[in-house]
């Protein structure tokens, strides 16, 4: 049986055995009107837990970071949250987020380390669209950063770290590209 503990100043419950578990690095990238979005960001910032599950709260080795909202197009803000997600990928619980949240666009880029996926999703209204990052992309950049999977240093975890974060750019910037070019215009 579990017992319940808490670990160093945070203030959640969690398992003993939350170690276990499959994390996911997330990022949530929140697309719309700036008023729109600077309604939301409020909404999580006065009460996270109507946006983002107890997982995504607290993670395995991160917490819940946001960076500071900008404006991408005269009148398009977007709003950035980094986060892990246990055994997922966060997609059903956006979808159901964007359901409520209908005026606004989310594009959702994880990181799977267990098998190396890289994917994205763009979500409008309950409904979303998916790209994987393909297996040569990846190759192609964890090469150039120098990665090695036999080696088992410090420095050679930097570079995997270094080439991951690059690597989820490119799975983000899939649908950042296409919605700017696409909805820019309509918002001059």
């Amino acid at each position: 049986m579990a017992s319940w503990q808490t670990s160093g100043p945070r203030t959640a419950l969690r398992r003993d055995w939350d170690w276990l578990a499959n994390w996911c690095n997330v990022r949530l990238i929140v697309v719309g009107r700036r008023p729109v979005v600077l309604e939301f960001s409020k909404r999580a910032r006065v009460q996270p837990s109507s946006v983002f599950g107890p997982d995504m709260l607290q993670g395995e080795g991160q917490d819940l970071f946001a960076e500071r909202m900008r404006r991408i197009g005269p009148h398009l803000s977007m709003k950035k949250y980094v986060f892990q997600v246990r055994n997922d990928d966060g997609l059903n619980h956006f979808r159901e987020v964007s359901r409520r949240c209908s005026s606004l666009y989310f594009v959702l880029a994880y990181h799977d380390p267990d098998v190396g996926e890289y994917d994205s999703y763009l979500i409008r209204q309950g409904r979303s669209r998916a790209y994987a990052v393909p297996e040569g992309l990846i190759d192609s950049v964890l090469s150039r950063h120098g990665v090695d999977y036999d080696a088992d240093d410090d420095e050679n975890e930097g570079r995997y770290w270094e080439a991951s974060w690059e690597i989820m750019d490119q799975a983000e910037s899939r649908w950042l590209a296409r919605f700017v070019r696409r909805a820019g215009p309509r918002d001059a």
